[in-house]
């Protein structure tokens, strides 16, 4: 059986949420554990582009089992479940609070921000690339924070790219 979201939230009347803070921290039981949750936000950037913040915050959850990741994209299998960062370039990857994030397939995002505010704040490539549409920026987290795998992290190179034939 799989499991369905257990909550959607949409703001349509404001340009915030005022102080109300949006978390989806893994928890763990007896027998039963489970990775940290997705809070995705959206908002009209520049010209009216959509640009979003994909963000897992497990809330420092001290319940860290190992081998049990956030999965992005979530579900590749269920295309009416098809995630909204899908491939999508105008998304920022936050992953913070002992939040532990794996690749599923190749993606091209615009940012990316881990914080290891509390250890360990790890993102599993799994062999994949994961790439930026921005140039690198020395407060994006650490290498070291990243489990490559065969993977790799490509950042946009800065000034201009011509390509010749």
């Amino acid at each position: 059986m799989r499991a369905k979201p257990a909550l959607s939230v949409y703001l349509t009347d404001s340009d915030d949420f005022g102080d109300v803070q949006l978390l989806a921290a893994g928890r763990s039981a007896a027998n039963r554990s489970s990775a940290a949750g997705t809070v995705y936000q959206q908002w009209l950037g520049t010209g009216g582009i959509p640009v979003g913040e994909l963000r897992i915050d497990n809330a420092a959850n001290p319940h860290i089992i190992a081998d049990v990741h956030t999965p992005i994209p979530a579900d590749l299998e269920a295309p009416e479940l098809a995630s909204p960062w899908l491939g999508a370039s105008h998304v920022t990857l936050v992953v913070t609070n002992r939040a532990q994030v794996a690749l599923n397939m190749d993606m091209r995002m615009l940012d990316l921000y881990l914080r290891n505010d509390v250890d360990p704040t790890r993102l599993y490539l799994q062999g994949h690339t994961l790439t930026l549409r921005v140039p690198h920026h020395a407060d994006w987290g650490h290498a070291d924070w990243v489990v490559y795998d065969g993977g790799d992290i490509i950042w946009t190179p800065r000034g201009t790219l011509f390509y010749l034939r």
